[in-house]
């Protein structure tokens, strides 16, 4: 592990140093700044940036994960919520009336079903459906109310979500996709559930929910950080040249200095600025 810890970093700097050869030899003919035209400073700027990218990366994954979770599962409970309050309701609705009649029912059930398309409240279409383990408890049975949308959402209803619905008092829900007005499609849920028709028997009550919204928040969040990340690497870029820039320039000054005293300019000097260890070496 040890020998691990020195190769990997010694092959990452020789493979960036290889790859910025060509341009540092192309920065040095066009006479860019010796500071930027450094392979040592190119490097180290490099490596610095690269690291940013991968913690920023990583840092940006773990948000937008975390903000996708918390998001969907809020949207869960909202639609479930959403969903057994209309069938309480409606379930209340059909105990009160004394000795229906299949015309009231069938009035009700088709009521209900039109009732639940509304793209503006995120709600994308109902379905009741007539289940088949309470049909011969029935008296009479009326007609599963039939919609645009109905038709589509029975589409979207897996057989494991009718298994689980029927017979249970509880509430489910699957994912599925679906298509929102402009045919474009979209990421939402199905919430299912039975109620109690007296006299016709069981029948399973669905209801889907679009997550457009939710969509559209995770990308929007996504674009600001992308933009965000880019200009935090920008400014990482810059502050590491400048940093490396200052760090250099004395190193090259005095170079030049111990250049010229061997070559026999004994008035050579270096400008004394502060006091660390190049300025006592001027």
């Amino acid at each position: 592990s040890q020998l691990s810890e020195v190769v990997i970093p010694l092959a990452v700097a020789l493979l960036l140093s290889a790859a910025l050869q060509p341009l540092n030899a192309r920065m040095v003919r066009h006479r860019w700044p010796r500071w930027l035209a450094s392979l040592g400073c190119l490097l180290l700027v490099a490596l610095i940036v690269l690291v940013g990218i991968v913690f920023i990366g990583l840092v940006g994954a773990f948000i937008l994960s975390q903000v996708r979770t918390q998001l969907f599962d809020r949207a869960v409970t909202s639609g479930v919520d959403q969903f057994s309050s209309t069938r309480l309701k409606t379930q209340r609705t059909i105990n009160s009336l004394a000795s229906p009649t299949a015309g009231q029912l069938q009035q009700l059930a088709n009521e209900l079903v039109l009732s639940q398309y509304d793209p503006v409240q995120s709600i994308m279409g109902g379905a009741l459906l007539r289940s088949r383990a309470h049909t011969s408890a029935s008296s009479f049975s009326i007609a599963e109310p039939s919609t645009q949308s109905s038709t589509r959402i029975r589409t979207l209803i897996s057989a494991e979500m009718r298994d689980s619905v029927r017979g249970s008092s509880a509430v489910h829900w699957q994912s599925v996709a679906l298509s929102n007005e402009k045919g474009r499609t979209v990421p939402g849920i199905v919430v299912g559930g039975e109620l109690n028709l007296p006299g016709a028997g069981t029948y399973e009550f669905y209801v889907a929910y679009s997550l457009e919204s939710e969509m559209y928040a995770i990308q929007l969040m996504t674009n600001v950080l992308t933009v965000g990340a880019i200009v935090l690497l920008l400014f990482i870029a810059i502050a590491t040249g400048f940093v490396v820039r200052m760090v250099l320039q004395p190193v090259r000054e005095a170079s030049k200095n111990a250049r010229l005293l061997s070559e026999g300019g004994f008035d050579a000097r270096m400008a004394i600025k502060g006091e660390d260890e190049l300025a006592q070496l001027a």
